[in-house]
């Protein structure tokens, strides 16, 4: 899980219980390091202006190694700058 949204598996965790196994992965390229620079890591290459298929083979070995999983859960933290 990355770095800046340790905060949410302590939620879901708390609303979950202890019966149920929660897996965080981060997304397969380096990215912006945080302002402690802790690495972080994206979902899509930097710059990439197009889908890129190797997050999608990342996401099914995922599924594949650590599955099955009942529910999935995603996070968009989403930054908008204008002049």
């Amino acid at each position: 899980m990355q770095s800046e949204t340790p905060f949410l598996k302590n939620i879901f965790e708390q609303a979950l219980g202890e019966e149920v196994r929660l897996y965080y992965p981060s997304g397969p390229f380096p990215s912006t390091p945080t302002a402690s620079n802790e690495p972080t890591y994206a979902w899509w290459p930097e710059g990439s202006t197009s889908t890129d298929i190797h997050t999608f083979r990342y996401l099914s070995d995922i599924l594949d190694k650590e599955g099955p999983f009942d529910g999935i859960i995603g996070f968009l933290r989403v930054e908008v700058w204008a002049p």
